[in-house]
């Protein structure tokens, strides 16, 4: 029995039967590709993150403002005893 003729992964990595396995050139623009692609939604994620702070804090001031104001008016029951 020769040594081709035996069962085993083919050289190279294990790949199915009758397909080579091939390392591409675009393999560092791939992962280039990719580094791009995460740098910008971080940076997406910086400026919405910021955004929604201020947002926040609108909100805030808003519901102190409306806290303030349910004092000051005096709290109107629809119940009446």
């Amino acid at each position: 029995m020769d040594r081709d003729s035996v069962a085993g992964p083919p050289k190279g990595g294990t790949v199915a039967p009758g397909y080579q396995a091939e390392i591409t050139p675009s393999g560092g623009l791939q992962v280039a590709s990719r580094c791009g692609v995460l740098a910008v939604l971080w940076l997406l994620g910086v400026v919405a993150f910021h955004i929604t702070t201020f947002a926040i804090y609108i909100l805030i001031v808003v519901a102190v403002i409306a806290l303030i104001a349910h004092f000051v008016t005096g709290a109107r029951s629809k119940t009446r005893v």
